[in-house]
């Protein structure tokens, strides 16, 4: 998948945490309100609602986005050490 497939826009959710290193702590990433568009279908259902190529290519795009972030945790973390 290109590139331009990727949503522009993410969320991400940072929690203030006592005590902690830092003052907030990553809770979570999400995309999910933008919408991986192959999965739209199963909104109010369960994935039985997707046709099978539409999970096919939301899947490979979700594995696209899940690699790109371990990359870039992958490389913050080496270049905090």
């Amino acid at each position: 998948l290109p590139m331009s497939s990727l949503p522009l826009l993410w969320a991400a959710d940072f929690i203030p945490i006592d005590g902690h290193s830092t003052p907030y702590v990553l809770g979570e990433f999400n995309c999910s309100c933008l919408g991986i568009s192959e999965f739209l279908a199963a909104r109010g259902r369960d994935l039985s609602a997707v046709a099978p190529e539409d999970a096919a290519a939301g899947q490979a795009m979700c594995d696209l986005i899940g690699a790109r972030i371990l990359d870039a945790v992958q490389a913050f973390k080496c270049l905090a050490s």
